[in-house]
């Protein structure tokens, strides 16, 4: 009975901490434009939102623990509602592939986590690989389709700062051709060691191209204004994270290596 009443009372709690917190917090605050932080005011609304938000949705979580959901699924399902709500409201912020990541081995770990999820993981990962071969490949062909804004510009001129020939979109081309390959093989067949090493230093050159080279690229970039920067937050860094998680499904499928 007592678990009941706690998780009620956290229940009740967390929809009036969003509910009374948006109406008499959240709202005025946003409405008023005297106030500053360190980052762009759009940024702030959204984290401030968002930061009020999640600790009900906390609090939500450990009332399913206390009323009987298994604590990994409680967990996960918390982690993966916090990242999803920040991918679509805080993309530019690193934190929501750790929230997704955690709540997924979160799920794992309660038995909770489907299999078919881990190929679905792997199978956008391959289609985002395939994706990237082919844009790359038509580029070294002449094209310029889509090939808008993919490089990093100069903040004062918005020119770019290179103008990569042929050979040089070859490059990612055969490089996102065989990670499609790699996670495909790691995912529906019985991969050797070599093709597990090999997506493994695939997932840690995917996730240091997400952190950025801490100016132009990536989630800690300090040039954010330019149309790349603009398309990098909303498309290129998510791209990236995608096949972080392709990489990091296919490795869990296949298991450690022999």
């Amino acid at each position: 009975m007592s678990d009941v009443i706690a998780g009620s009372l956290l229940v009740a709690l967390a929809l009036a901490h969003s509910a009374l917190g948006e109406a008499l917090v959240v709202k005025p605050l946003l409405q008023n434009r005297d106030w500053r932080i360190k980052v762009p005011r759009r940024m702030a609304n959204h984290l401030l939102r968002f930061a009020w938000h999640a600790v009900s949705v906390a609090w939500l979580g450990l009332a399913a623990a206390l009323l009987g959901v298994p604590v990994g699924a409680a967990v996960g399902a918390v982690a993966l509602l916090t990242g999803a709500a920040m991918l679509v409201t805080l993309r530019g912020h690193f934190a929501w592939p750790l929230f997704l990541t955690a709540g997924l081995y979160a799920l794992d770990s309660a038995d909770a986590l489907p299999r078919v999820v881990l190929f679905g993981i792997v199978a956008l990962g391959v289609a985002v690989a395939a994706g990237g071969a082919v844009l790359h490949l038509m580029w070294a062909l002449g094209s310029d389709k889509l090939r808008a804004h993919t490089y990093p510009e100069d903040p004062a001129t918005l020119k770019p700062l290179a103008e990569p020939g042929s050979f040089a979109c070859l490059i990612p081309a055969g490089a996102a051709g065989t990670l499609g390959a790699l996670l495909a093989t790691m995912a529906w067949f019985s991969p050797p060691a070599l093709v597990w090493w090999a997506t493994a230093m695939a997932l840690i050159v995917a996730s240091l191209r997400s952190v950025g080279d801490f100016k132009h690229i990536g989630f800690f970039k300090t040039v954010t204004t330019t149309p790349f920067a603009v398309g990098d937050t909303r498309l290129y860094t998510p791209l990236f994270v995608s096949l972080v998680a392709a990489a990091g499904a296919a490795l869990t499928l296949a298991g450690l290596p022999e």
